[in-house]
């Protein structure tokens, strides 16, 4: 019994140092993004690119459930043979949840266009397209996580 423990445990060390870069660089990378940006952009600017940020980042906390479904859900479709059954589910739940939010977001964006600076709007519009993408990127991310096809990376 120790020695499955054991091994537990040496799995899990091996994974969340496979994994970790894949955290640390993104964080390494926005801290020397936001000194960059800090010195070369005006504070109205970086006042710009914050909030487009912080949209992104509350709109994608909307689609965090998928992640939740496919750590809860992979294992029971894997067991009962029904892998591409829950890929296609996934897939549709995917595309339907990152769509309606993009809607909102875009239909929040369009009846607030006379309030907001021009500037900043077109800012929001490419939001919108990296909201998608890192949605998108997200669940991949997962699916990558849970399959253990970490070990081939």
């Amino acid at each position: 019994m120790l020695n499955k423990e054991e091994n537990a445990n040496k799995n899990v060390i091996k994974y969340i140092i496979k994994y970790l870069p894949s955290q640390i660089v993104p964080a390494m990378v926005g801290i020397i993004s936001i000194l960059i940006i800090t010195r070369l952009f005006p504070p109205g600017d970086y006042g710009n690119y914050v909030l487009v940020m912080a949209s992104i980042s509350v709109f994608s906390t909307l689609v965090g459930w998928l992640s939740m479904s496919i750590i809860r859900f992979y294992p029971i479709y894997k067991r009962d043979e029904k892998l591409e059954q829950f890929y296609a589910n996934i897939i549709k739940l995917s595309i339907i949840s990152i769509g309606i939010i993009s809607f909102i977001f875009s239909t929040i964006l369009l009846f607030t266009k006379s309030y907001i600076p021009s500037g900043l709007y077109f800012l929001m519009w490419i939001g919108v397209i990296i909201f998608i993408l890192t949605s998108f990127f997200e669940i991949l991310l997962d699916f990558l996580r849970v399959t253990s096809q970490m070990e081939r990376l």
